[in-house]
């Protein structure tokens, strides 16, 4: 297994973080091996402050592994936060599943097993919020 992650700011207006995972297993019985497995999860951010007040955000996130017919998964997810000073509050606005995603296979496995997990993604949205205190 191979395990990375990295969080660099690149300015003062970027900061990027990267972390991933890449693992190989051989099932197998006894002296026998049946089947080689291979699972990878890698991710990265990127934040943007243009200014004090704002932030964008932009994610990606892959899964792959060699045991499932879907052994590609993709994801990618965009933000964008506006503070106002008065009154005191912040605009959140965001766009989830930008790829439209409809499935996500999860692989988890050893010498011994092997578990397949499968979701139902919601479709791509956006959504805006507004915080405040009272």
């Amino acid at each position: 297994m191979v395990l990375a992650m990295v969080l660099k700011a690149l300015s003062s207006w970027l900061i990027t973080e990267y972390s991933g995972i890449y693992a190989t297993y051989t099932s197998g019985f006894g002296e026998s091996d049946f089947q080689q497995i291979e699972t990878q999860q890698h991710t990265i951010d990127f934040y943007f402050y243009p200014k004090d007040n704002q932030y964008l955000s932009i994610s990606g996130e892959y899964y792959g592994n060699s045991l499932s017919d879907n052994d590609n998964n993709y994801f990618m997810n965009l933000g964008y936060q506006f503070t106002f000073e008065k009154p005191k509050m912040d605009l959140n606005i965001s766009w989830r599943n930008i790829l439209d995603t409809d499935q996500y296979i999860n692989v988890n496995n050893n010498q011994y097993y092997n578990i397949i997990s499968s979701c139902r993604l919601r479709p791509s949205q956006m959504l805006a919020s507004l915080k405040f205190k009272l």
